[in-house]
């Protein structure tokens, strides 16, 4: 028994271990775009930072046991930078605090991983992005700038492009990475779901790049949302966080090429950008989760009303009478009774045969008999 819990034991800490490992490897790899895509005045802001929406992600589906994961990966990132290793780490453990934070929150208001409810798309939006990342970038400015990685002076700048780029972190990768842990191709899918979510990836992929790369006008960037509704209204959550991703990705990719931001200044290119993701990702999340609702209470509704007719039709066969065969009683169930009207039919039958000596066919003889037989057949 000792050597099977002690296995049991093993596997157990080597599951954690695999998945902590992973943890770091994918998030150094979600690091990267935010990296390569830097277009900050002080060299450290981004507008999207998908780390913090996989650290939500991994402690939402995994638990506290993947954290060592999520810090040795900013570690890894920091290093990276070829900052010092103190500094590094003090900037990995402040760019925790926000994710933590938020999945604490979460749970207090029992969040739910599917996101089929409309509450757990407000504490994602309210809890997981906005208050975590807001306490997260506060803490992680501060350690930039009390390890000399950021001046003083651009303090409030860093916090707020920081906690900006959080937010869209969380909106855009926390519900795809959710979606994804639950994602399978159903059986029996009908062809024309599979032409139909194809032609939303497409259309996807090829308006946003062509409003994005193309230099129209800022306003033709949200040419995209007619297709983010199409993609949450019919396939809800996989289709709309799929969707997003591809949006944000491609806007996020067009900033430092030739698109509708070249002829702005940083600033302006931050503030256009960053207000597009935020309301594309919001609005796809919110109406996926509507339909995603509206569908289950339809689903109930009919499930209820299957029950309802089910028990209607039990209680009609209780309270239909049934037939019984027809039970002959007699009319005095006393056996006295029913001794002295034998005893009478006895007497009548005596003095019909008795002759004209004894009376019986003027006498109460036959009337007696008959009385008796009246008696017997009463029912």
């Amino acid at each position: 028994m000792i050597v099977v819990a002690d296995r049991a034991v093993l596997r157990r800490c080597g599951v954690v271990l695999l998945q902590n490992l992973l943890t770091v490897l994918a998030y150094f790899a979600v690091a990267q775009p935010g990296l390569v895509q830097n277009i900050d005045l002080t060299g450290q802001a981004r507008i999207l930072f998908p780390a913090v929406g996989l650290t939500l992600a991994a402690l939402l589906l995994l638990g506290w046991r993947v954290w060592p994961g999520t810090v040795l990966g900013s570690l890894a990132v920091s290093l990276f930078l070829q900052r010092s290793p103190g500094s590094a780490a003090l900037i990995a453990l402040a760019t925790s605090v926000g994710p933590s934070l938020g999945y604490l929150l979460m749970r207090r208001m029992h969040f739910r991983s599917q996101l089929d409810r409309p509450r757990d798309a407000v504490s994602l939006v309210v809890f997981g992005a906005v208050v975590g990342m807001l306490v997260g970038s506060v803490l992680r400015t501060g350690a930039m700038v009390a390890t000399g990685t950021a001046a003083m002076q651009n303090f409030w700048y860093l916090f707020v492009s920081t906690w900006v780029s959080s937010i869209l972190g969380v909106l855009v990768v926390t519900p795809f990475l959710l979606v994804l842990r639950r994602l399978h191709w159903p059986r029996g899918v009908r062809p024309v779901r599979v032409a139909e979510i194809t032609a939303i990836l497409a259309a996807t992929v090829v308006l946003t790049f062509v409003v994005s790369m193309v230099n129209p006008g800022r306003e033709m960037l949200f040419l995209v949302f007619p297709v983010l509704i199409w993609a949450a209204w019919r396939f809800q959550l996989p289709g709309a966080t799929l969707c997003t991703l591809i949006v944000s990705g491609i806007a996020v990719y067009s900033v430092q090429q030739s698109g509708p931001f070249a002829d702005h200044d940083l600033r302006y290119t931050l503030l256009v950008v960053e207000a597009f993701i935020a309301s594309a990702s919001l609005a796809a999340l919110l109406l996926s989760v509507a339909v995603t609702e509206r569908d289950r209470a339809r689903d109930q509704i009919h499930d209820a009303s299957v029950e309802l007719v089910r028990a209607v039709e039990r209680l009609e066969d209780s309270l239909r009478p049934r037939s019984a065969p027809l039970i002959r009683q007699r009319s005095n169930p006393d056996p006295e009774g029913s001794s002295e009207a034998e005893g009478a039919e006895r007497n009548g039958v005596t003095g019909a045969g008795g002759g004209p000596a004894g009376g019986g066919l003027g006498g109460g003889g036959l009337g007696g008999g008959n009385t008796g037989r009246r008696g017997w057949r009463t029912d």
